[in-house]
């Protein structure tokens, strides 16, 4: 109750607070119309002057060119003058007639002010009374529960005396049987324990009738707190039913002034949001500006990488070209020796036949034995010249094993410089993955901050919903309230009786809230217009969020595509290299076993194997590079002009939606400006005259001049 007592006494001050709030801003607008009425009187009054200074003008050059200028032309200058004076009167009405709009509009506003105050302090007196009833009221049943105390702890006093007695009497009876077995000592004992039996069981007797009186006399004093009670709280429901309507009306007026704060704080709430989402769509913008210089770089280090494997390729086709002249040379080397081989061959042949026909003619003639061991000795000569020719033509193969060995050194200087690219492409991947790690980063904190800004619309809906919800939860307190105080004041009505001519005036006064109610709910209908436009508003800020994350949504999936793009070219990049290296190392296998054959005298047709071989590697080697270079031009070629189709097609999207938002900011406005001209005309008339600005008239008095 002392609560219910604080909050009455606390309304009417708020109510007075509002009151003064409601006078200032009446003061403030009147001070700013004042203003704008004594800037718009000077305006006039310097136009006035300017014209009055034409006029003069016209006067003094009308009287000293009478003589010059004819009759038609003073009558054009007087209509033009009589046309002037006309449009200013229609001006100065026009302005007086839009002060006398103003000065009845605050005059309303004074006198509903003074309504309000009258209507307060009346309040505030039916309130005091009230609340004096209430503490009367109170003050009984404080007092009604002290006795109630008082006898709660005079029944508790009784109840510990009783369990006391019981105590003692359970320990005389086990005494009792305790002596029971002595003889006749013991009964002197037992008489005397008798009479304090007895003694006993009167005091007992006593206290049950004095328990049993006390409990007719609690019942009877709770029969009769009831009616006391049922009597105070009939008094309040008389003395509040009167009341009732003046709360709700209070009520009504604080929902109403809570409904502007809210809608100030709306409004407040909106045009932070909105220069957020402005702040948002700048921060977007510069991501944008960002994302751009990043795919720039990855541009310039896809075209760097596009010049490495183009010297790369000029670097394998200069070896390709080199490796290819050596293994012509070393072909023209083997023709040639198989040429000398074959002529060998043919000598030998020749010289076996002649030893055949030697052998015939030894047969045959005996005596020609010793010329035939001279020719024999020479041919044996020619032999170990032959033998001489072969041990030069081993050493020229020698020589060749050399070249080879050469051959072998050469391809492990490009091994190495393989390697040297390889570890070049790992740089490359380095960087790229300290590209994508940013760009990850950047995407984190676009959507850490998407988060943040979705967490603070949400708990501002739940605040609003919580708001809405103590509302409702005050509202009907506000009715239980006002139903004790309905019952309380139907008690009062009963004992006192002049509480019926006060609810006569009442009726009246309310009539005249009954009107106030009817503005207020007029009030209220065009304050929920404006909250359906807010919601609207909210909506359209929901959505645009929902388009921001569906598009970190498409940035996370092209960046993921961009990431396997990348991936994918470094493993077939590697797989290539690898390939490389296991050709490298089976040309070094080939060469080392070339060196091994060619130092044990390999045969005649071991070596054609061994040429025929080296051919078929080489023509080998020389199509996979081909194909290889080929493929990865071809597949390098569509993944990038894939990657440039994605991003050109972002980038499309992303001027789209920019522009998208544009013009809905632009309709945003719109609405803003017709909700304003709907809300106060006449003020955005006030704006508008007062920001335009007359024309300065010219000096000669026959040009044709007009106001603006």
């Amino acid at each position: 109750m002392k609560f219910r007592g604080k909050a009455k006494a606390a309304e009417p001050a708020q109510q007075t607070k509002e009151v003064m709030e409601l006078r200032l801003r009446v003061e403030e607008h009147g001070q700013a119309l004042d203003k704008l009425q004594d800037g718009e009187l000077e305006k006039l009054r310097k136009d006035l002057q300017d014209q009055a200074r034409l006029i003069k003008k016209l006067d003094d050059a009308t009287g000293s060119s009478d003589a010059r200028c004819s009759t038609s032309s003073e009558r054009v200058q007087e209509a033009r003058a009589v046309a002037e004076e006309r449009k200013w009167r229609l001006r100065m009405e026009t302005f007086e007639a839009s002060l006398a709009r103003n000065a009845e509009h605050i005059e309303a506003c004074n006198q509903r002010t003074l309504e309000l105050a009258e209507r307060t302090a009346a309040n505030e007196a039916d309130f005091q009374r009230g609340f004096c009833s209430s503490q009367s009221a109170e003050r009984l049943c404080s007092e009604a529960t002290k006795d109630i105390s008082l006898m709660r702890t005079s029944s508790d006093k009784q109840a510990e005396d009783l369990k006391q007695l019981d105590k003692q009497l359970r320990c005389l009876a086990a005494e009792f049987a305790t002596m029971k077995d002595a003889g006749n000592v013991t009964v002197k004992r037992m008489n005397s324990q008798e009479d304090l039996l007895s003694a006993l069981q009167v005091t007992s007797s006593e206290l049950s009738s004095m328990q049993r009186a006390h409990k007719e006399e609690m019942l009877s004093f709770g029969t009769s707190l009831q009616e006391v009670l049922a009597g105070v709280a009939v008094c309040k429901t008389e003395a509040l039913a009167v009341q009732s309507r003046m709360d709700a009306v209070a009520q009504q007026s604080e929902d109403t002034c809570k409904q502007m704060s809210k809608s100030n704080q709306h409004i407040s709430k909106n045009d932070i949001k909105i220069q957020t989402a402005i702040e948002e769509l700048r921060g977007q913008h510069d991501l944008l500006q960002s994302m751009q210089r990043s795919l720039k770089i990855q541009e310039d280090g896809l075209s760097q990488v596009q010049d490495q494997c183009s010297r790369l390729e000029s670097q394998f086709s200069s070896r390709d070209s080199a490796v290819g002249k050596r293994m012509d040379k070393i072909e023209r080397d083997v023709t040639t020796t198989e040429t000398e081989l074959s002529t060998m061959q043919g000598c030998l042949e020749g010289h076996n036949a002649h030893l055949a026909t030697l052998d015939e003619q030894r047969l045959s003639l005996a005596a020609k034995g010793a010329l035939q061991e001279e020719q024999l000795r020479k041919l044996w000569a020619a032999v170990e010249g032959l033998e001489s020719q072969a041990h030069s033509e081993h050493k020229e193969l020698l020589h060749l094993s050399k070249g080879v060995k050469e051959q072998g050194q050469c391809l492990e200087d490009i091994q190495s410089e393989a390697r040297a690219q390889s570890k070049a492409t790992m740089e490359l991947d380095n960087k790229l993955e300290t590209i994508q790690h940013e760009s990850t980063k950047l995407l984190d904190e676009n959507r850490q901050q998407l988060k943040s800004a979705l967490s603070d619309l949400e708990t501002e809906v739940r605040a609003v919903s919580g708001a809405q919800r103590e509302a409702s939860e005050l509202l009907r307190k506000t009715s239980a309230e006002t139903e004790a105080m309905k019952t309380e004041s139907r008690e009062l009505a009963k004992a006192q009786a002049a509480i019926t001519d006060r609810q006569e005036l009442q009726d009246a006064q309310n009539s005249r809230y009954d009107e106030i109610l009817e503005n207020l709910l007029q009030q209220n209908t065009s304050l929920l217009d404006q909250a359906f436009v807010w919601d609207a508003d909210i909506k359209c800020t929901l959505q645009r969020i929902g388009v921001l994350e569906a598009k970190a949504e498409t940035l996370d999936s092209e960046q993921e595509s961009m990431r396997q793009t990348v991936s994918r070219c470094i493993t077939q990049i590697q797989e290539e290299i690898e390939s490389t290296q296991s050709r490298q190392n089976s040309t070094y296998e080939v060469a080392s076993r070339l060196q091994h054959e060619m130092s044990t005298q390999v045969s005649r047709v071991e070596m054609q194997q061994m040429h025929a071989e080296l051919q078929d590697w080489v023509t080998a080697t020389r199509q996979a590079m081909d194909r290889w270079l080929s493929t990865s031009l071809d597949k390098f070629q569509k993944e990038q002009g894939l990657v440039l189709q994605h991003h050109q097609s972002w980038m499309h999207r992303v001027k789209r939606w920019v522009e998208k938002i544009h013009v809905r900011e632009q309709g945003l406005s719109h609405v803003i400006l017709h909700i304003l001209q709907e809300g106060s005309p006449d003020m955005v008339k006030l704006l508008e005259e007062a920001l335009k600005v007359p024309r300065k008239p010219s000096m000669s008095p026959n040009s044709d001049w007009e106001p603006s």
